[in-house]
């Protein structure tokens, strides 16, 4: 589906008061990529969006009231212009944002309020790459349009959240201070975030007073660094205090080499990504280009497909340790 383009509610693919799944599309140049909106009074909007590869979209995908529980997961969207990749406007219930990569978008994931008992879940996705000043990997606010104001809970587990302006940016609206942000980042050594490369700061408080369990986190700078990539209490005494505790710190962003998709293992699909990489012109491995470098060689090309390519079939070598010549 493409060039659909029109008013402000103008989606490629909408659901409007429908529970349903929307898995497997392609769809490019629409001023919505896929809509989630809420129908007439008692009607259910939810379900899932699957593996759906959204692609310079002013708003890649966005959910507005859901109050069936609603999975966005194993997406795709790149290039959402002023908008974000992936929004969510005061979810009524549980929401899960799951294995997304989500690359060269001024916001990559937004959450606008919600009920305190509708947890938004953003566990392993890829947020890289905002292409200009300010761009946000993930923003919080406690705003919900102009006039309406609601919590904000979530919780970050084992995301890549690496090349924005601000990495994690938490906002609250300063009229209303009894709503809240209730958002953990990490919080125990399983859910770790993989956070650094953010050209302003890593996390960011804006008028928001409520601390932040951030704790268990890799951050790709110097552990006696991090307090200056955060914004909080510590640089004014009206903010919450951001907790970065038990931090694991690396120069190094790259977790495996040859896992260009981040998906946490070496598969075929690894190399499907580096072949359109390197002869298609496809898009970086992540969460660097050098994760693709698994003859550590210092550049990624046609040998290292052939290398991938013979350790996931034919039994040869384990990719280098890339970190280990970077």
């Amino acid at each position: 589906v493409e060039h659909v383009r029109g008013g402000t509610r103008s989606a490629a693919i909408m659901l409007g008061g429908a529970t349903a799944a929307i898995v497997g599309n392609a769809v490019s140049d629409a001023s919505i990529g896929l809509a989630f909106w809420p129908g007439t009074t008692g009607s259910q909007t939810g379900g899932r969006a699957d593996s759906n590869t959204v692609a310079n979209c002013d708003l890649g995908i966005t959910a507005s009231r859901v109050n069936v529980p609603l999975q966005l997961r194993d997406n795709t969207v790149s290039d959402a212009g002023t908008g974000a990749g992936i929004q969510l406007l005061s979810p009524l219930v549980p929401t899960d944002v799951l294995f997304n990569t989500i690359a060269g978008c001024d916001t990559g994931l937004a959450i606008h309020g919600g009920l305190v008992n509708a947890t938004v879940e953003v566990q392993d996705n890829s947020i890289t790459d905002g292409p200009s000043f300010p761009s946000f990997g993930i923003y919080t606010s406690t705003s919900v349009g102009d006039t309406a104001h609601m919590d904000v809970v979530a919780h970050l587990r084992r995301n890549t959240i690496s090349g924005n302006s601000y990495g994690i940016f938490l906002n609250e609206d300063p009229q209303r201070t009894d709503r809240r942000t209730r958002v953990v980042i990490g919080g125990a050594p399983a859910d770790a975030n993989q956070i650094g490369n953010s050209t302003a700061m890593e996390i960011f408080l804006a008028n928001c007073d409520d601390s932040i369990n951030a704790q268990h986190n890799l951050w790709f700078v110097d552990c006696g660094e991090i307090e200056d990539h955060v914004y909080h209490q510590f640089d004014d005494a009206s903010l919450g205090r951001v907790d970065f505790s038990n931090a694991t710190c690396s120069a190094c962003e790259v977790s495996i080499t040859g896992d260009a998709d981040t998906s946490g293992a070496i598969t075929s699909s690894d190399i499907i990504y580096l072949v359109n990489f390197v002869f298609k012109g496809g898009p970086d491995p992540l969460p660097v280009a050098d994760a693709g470098d698994v003859n550590c060689s210092g550049e990624v090309n046609s040998s290292d497909v052939i290398y991938l390519v013979n350790f996931v079939f034919k039994g040869g070598p384990t990719p280098c340790d890339v970190c280990s010549i970077l």
